[in-house]
């Protein structure tokens, strides 16, 4: 794998095209069809509403599928010679269309309350005529809104040339796009394999004398180059899409065995319930505390079960874990990540035995129990009416005294999702239920907190997370009975949060 990162030069146009790593950020697609770019927004708009961003996906496709009519017929906005080189009036049609929708997405942005914003142009902006007034009219746009922060702007360009990749997403096209669900698998296929002709035609990749921000990705990952890469957002993307890859590999997310507790030595973090009874957080089974219309019922932090030892049953989970895992794994290599809690580490060691030099283990503090400082203070903070309003207006960056916020615990778990995502071996991580929970929003595409309603870990249970198309899907193994799990069992079925798409 290769990476080409090549430095801003010091021009005025340049920082401009940059935006000077604006917190406001449109992310222009950039390829032909079936080359994955869809995969790539639907990855980054996880990736950062996983972190709290306000994420928006803008495709010039589906509003061209609104205005035409359902068939892919030849005189259609569907068909394949629609797409034609020579045909101007529909060159001129979906110019004016892919910019309209690009308004559209500017004032999107805008209207957005989060500090950081992401705008996912999904075009395929193939030629440098289309880039340019891309630029150009987000620099407009900006000069009309002087007021208002900068929107930068930043080209993705996903180049594939593996022919099984192509092919793949071909049918995954034909079978997700309303183009074609009027025309038989062959006919949809000689049809879009036209439509990709006609954009071959006057492609043109991404070139440094473009002198814009931009990141090209070639077979997802197997090299990247990037240029005038600003900011804190642009940086992250340009890490995370060095990090992604197609190996299809299970994640195993796994709770540390039952511990013993004493309960003197406890401290706390939440449990709280939406006004639709939805709880967010539970470990132990403790009786909720009320506070105002806000139940809190306290676990163990990371001062109480997590730094015990394992039970009996705890025990008996562990090794039973190891037999499950190395069957599932099936001779591959394996990669552990674990706690650094007692628990944590007294649960993978009969699996570490087990496979010996043909695993990984890394010890992360990151995957340590989330904190939301001692019980005393989260109860008075939580009595004031002020400091309640302050929970629930923003769940996600709300910091108790003396703990952790969402925010916070997402940040650390940051670089637990890039191992994950470059490995290419099966992964178990071994953690506790909020840190597994909160990783479980990224894989799953829901918005942090999760409740147990929302993704469900159970006790001495296997989580196994596999990647399906542009997404994963996910399985409960139970290897041994829970020990006590009633809080942190989903009272009806899980369900998915929407994204913010458009």
């Amino acid at each position: 794998e290769h990476s080409r990162i090549v430095r801003p030069t010091s021009s005025l146009e340049s920082k401009t095209m940059a935006s000077d790593g604006s917190a406001k950020l449109l992310v222009a697609m950039v390829g032909l069809p079936a080359r994955g770019k869809s995969y790539i927004s639907k990855k980054l708009v996880n990736y950062f509403t996983w972190q709290g961003s306000s994420v928006g996906v803008f495709n010039v496709g589906k509003a061209r599928r609104a205005e035409g009519s359902e068939e892919a017929t030849a005189d259609s906005k569907q068909g394949a010679d629609f797409f034609a080189k020579d045909n101007k009036e529909a060159a001129a049609y979906r110019e004016a269309l892919a910019m309209g929708v690009l308004g559209t997405a500017l004032e999107w942005v805008l209207d957005q309350p989060t500090e950081q914003t992401i705008a996912i142009f999904d075009a395929t902006n193939t030629t440098f005529e289309r880039r340019a007034a891309v630029v150009k009219y987000v620099q407009d746009f900006n000069m009309t809104r002087s007021d208002s922060e900068e929107i930068g702007v930043l080209f993705v360009e996903s180049v594939c040339t593996d022919k099984d990749v192509i092919r793949d997403n071909m049918l995954q096209k034909i079978s997700n796009s309303m183009d074609y669900k009027h025309m038989a698998q062959e006919a949809a296929l000689e049809d879009l394999g036209r439509r990709m002709k006609n954009y071959q035609q006057v492609y043109q990749e991404l070139q440094e004398d473009e002198d814009v921000s931009y990141i090209k990705v070639m077979n997802i990952a197997k090299k990247v180059e990037a240029a005038l890469i600003t900011g804190n957002m642009q940086l992250l993307m340009l890490g995370y899409l060095v990090s992604i890859h197609l190996a299809a590999r299970p994640i195993w997310l796994v709770r540390s065995g039952n511990a013993s507790a004493e309960s003197g030595k406890r401290r706390a973090t939440l449990h709280m319930q939406s006004s639709m009874g939805k709880s967010l957080l539970c470990d132990d089974k403790e009786a909720p505390v009320a506070v105002a219309d806000v139940d809190l019922t306290g676990f163990d932090a990371g001062r109480g079960k997590a730094s015990q030892r394992l039970t009996t049953e705890g025990k008996a989970f562990a090794a039973a874990l190891a037999d499950e895992i190395v069957k599932r794994s099936a001779g591959q290599s394996v990669s552990i990540v674990t706690s650094t809690t007692l628990s944590s580490k007294q649960t993978v060691n009969p699996l570490v035995e087990r496979l010996g030099s043909n695993c990984q283990v890394r010890g992360l503090r990151a995957l340590n129990t989330f904190d939301m400082g001692p019980r005393e203070q989260l109860l008075a903070a939580l009595s004031k009416p002020e400091e309640k309003a302050a929970f629930l207006q923003d769940r996600f960056r709300y910091r108790c005294p003396g703990g952790e916020s969402f925010e916070d615990l997402v940040r650390r778990l940051h670089p637990v999702v890039l191992h994950i995502e470059r490995s290419k071996a099966p992964v178990v991580v071994v953690s506790h239920l909020v840190p597994l929970r909160t990783l479980a929003g990224y894989f799953t595409g829901q918005t942090v907190p999760l409740s147990a309603e929302d993704f469900n870990v159970p006790e001495h249970a296997i989580v196994e997370l596999v990647p399906v198309g542009d997404g994963w899907s996910s399985k409960v193994i139970q290897i041994t009975e829970p020990v006590q799990d009633a809080l942190c069992s989903p009272k009806r079925s899980p369900k998915k949060s929407k994204r913010a798409q458009a």
